[in-house]
């Protein structure tokens, strides 16, 4: 089986790392500057943390991270931790 990934939405945080929406897999994923994985999260749905077509992807000066999707029609805020 091959996977099918779609990525819409990205963006880069003040220490460098790269946030990508997969839109197709319903995860955010987070990586260094030079590509290594440092964390995923998401899965389908519409409860705290599922997606439901990731399409944007935002983080502020704090390192929260925004998640926009196109069918849950809303926005998630998830803590600098992550």
């Amino acid at each position: 089986m091959r996977a099918s990934f779609a990525f819409q939405g990205m963006a880069v945080d003040g220490a460098g790392n790269v946030y990508v929406a997969d839109t197709n897999l319903n995860r955010i994923q987070k990586f260094t500057s030079d590509g290594h994985l440092l964390a995923k999260w998401g899965s389908a749905g519409s409860g705290e943390s599922q997606f439901h077509g990731p399409s944007g992807v935002a983080v502020d000066d704090a390192g929260n991270v925004y998640v926009a999707e196109m069918y849950n029609n809303r926005i998630q805020k998830f803590q600098a931790s992550r």
